[in-house]
């Protein structure tokens, strides 16, 4: 979390290997993994979050979906401030 939102760049990097893993991990780590989804910020990943969203996951996995399109939302509309 501290180095995806020190670094964009790096946090960019990380949307990849977490996807790649998220399907396999169990709950918690899904949580996880959609939170900092949603630190990094990158609106390209929404998608992905719907498809979790409208998909047969649990409802905690659902709420950390929820909660990531949130944070990137909030963080897209702090940008568009500037």
């Amino acid at each position: 979390e501290n180095l995806a939102g020190e670094s964009r760049r790096l946090g960019e990097d990380l949307i990849e290997p977490l996807w790649e893993r998220f399907h396999d991990s169990d709950q918690a780590v899904q949580g996880d993994i959609l939170y900092v989804l949603g630190v990094v910020g990158d609106g390209r990943i929404f998608a992905r979050l719907a498809s979790i969203l409208n998909g047969p996951y649990p409802l905690q996995v659902k709420e950390a979906a929820k909660e990531a399109v949130d944070e990137i939302s909030n963080t897209s509309m702090n940008f568009n401030d500037l």
